[in-house]
């Protein structure tokens, strides 16, 4: 259902901008039987009929992109990360850590590039943004294989 990249706003709306100009409108309009035209202009933030949230929560449950919901709670001054899948080995575990080292260089590439003029501006912000997105993510990853790893020990 998604046609693109993976852009991230914490704005709202510029999240309804983006997620129509990712996503095919005129398959999720059939998807959800709306008009194409009447989705098309909930998805423009200066029309006076917005996209409700819970309309957003299921537009994104079908389209895979979650940029709205995730923009909305933002704005409520909450974070959100996507929960880790699966189980990782004993082995693994070191991979993430270093996983998350290289994210964390690639921010401190990324946000001393950005400061190099003195100023970051929207487009670095979001690069940013996106980047330390990709660390809280690994990082809560990170946090679930530990607690996987647990195990009790018998006293004797």
């Amino acid at each position: 259902m998604k046609l693109a990249t993976k852009e991230f706003s914490s704005s709202p709306d510029e999240s309804m901008r983006l997620f129509r100009k990712n996503n095919d409108i005129a398959l999720l309009s059939r998807k959800v039987g709306t008009g194409h035209t009447v989705l098309c202009d909930m998805y423009n933030p200066d029309r006076e009929r917005k996209l409700g949230y819970l309309e957003a929560l299921g537009h994104a449950h079908i389209t895979g992109d979650h940029r709205l919901p995730i923009a909305a709670v933002t704005e409520l001054g909450y974070g959100v990360f996507k929960k880790p899948e699966g189980s990782v080995g004993d082995e693994e575990i070191l991979d993430l850590f270093l996983g998350i080292q290289g994210i964390q260089g690639k921010l401190a590439e990324t946000l001393h590039l950005a400061r190099k003029d003195g100023v970051i501006d929207s487009h670095e912000n979001r690069k940013l943004g996106a980047i330390i997105d990709d660390v809280i993510n690994e990082m809560a990853t990170l946090k679930a294989e530990m607690n996987n790893q647990v195990r009790e020990v018998k006293s004797a």
